[in-house]
């Protein structure tokens, strides 16, 4: 099975990933809901999930390895840990480890205090200088496609990102606390729009990579 992206007009890639694993971690889960939107009716725990399914979805026509860190509202904490986020985050590490990753991505919203921040942000692994390649291709691709896009990808200082070897990168969606932009997240086709970028840019910088090939 061979998956045609269109990365401009003129190009595009039909080589599968046959040995390629991607973890897709959709952030929070369980008791630990996330940031709450503004209407106080949206969760990031839920919106994660449909964002981290939809990317799968894409992967799965590589012909790659997909796997989720979850697949449903549940945490990945064991109901005895004292500190649950803490045995959270870690079952994710062995997740990854365990199924030799080559690709780490986490989805996540973002949250303030106020309700004018907005725009989708990628992060990379500090001192990883292929997480900030990826990041950064993957920005370009938010500034020139979807609406509010911040400005460059920045170093992230978050636990899959510090904790995980393999590639990784943390997509901050948008933020559920604007009103405008909780809409969009909450808008199917909009996070349709928003997987399909993460996943062209991926496989933009596989490209450049030399990963697959790419037909003009």
């Amino acid at each position: 099975m061979f998956l045609c992206v269109f990365i401009n007009p003129t190009s595009q890639v039909d080589t599968p990933l046959l040995k390629y694993t991607v973890v897709i971690d959709a952030g929070h889960g369980g008791i630990d809901g996330g940031v709450i939107g503004y209407s106080e009716k949206t969760c990031e725990r839920d919106i994660n999930l449909d964002f981290a399914l939809k990317l799968g979805a894409l992967f799965n026509g590589l012909d790659c390895t997909v796997v989720y860190t979850r697949e449903n509202q549940n945490g990945l904490y064991d109901e005895s840990a004292k500190n649950k986020k803490v045995d959270d985050m870690k079952k994710r590490i062995e997740i990854i480890n365990k199924n030799n990753a080559n690709l780490v991505i986490s989805i996540h919203q973002n949250g303030y205090t106020l309700p004018d921040q907005r725009g989708i942000m990628a992060y990379y692994k500090t001192e990883q200088e292929a997480s900030k390649n990826l990041a950064q291709v993957l920005q370009n691709r938010f500034i020139k496609n979807l609406p509010y896009a911040r400005g460059e990808a920045l170093a992230g200082d978050f636990f899959i990102l510090n904790e995980c070897n393999a590639l990784c990168v943390l997509i901050e969606c948008g933020f559920l606390t604007n009103p405008e932009e909780e809409k969009l997240l909450s808008s199917s086709d909009y996070q349709d729009k928003v997987c399909f970028e993460i996943f062209t840019g991926c496989v933009q910088y596989l490209v450049n990579e030399g990963e697959i090939c790419i037909n003009n």
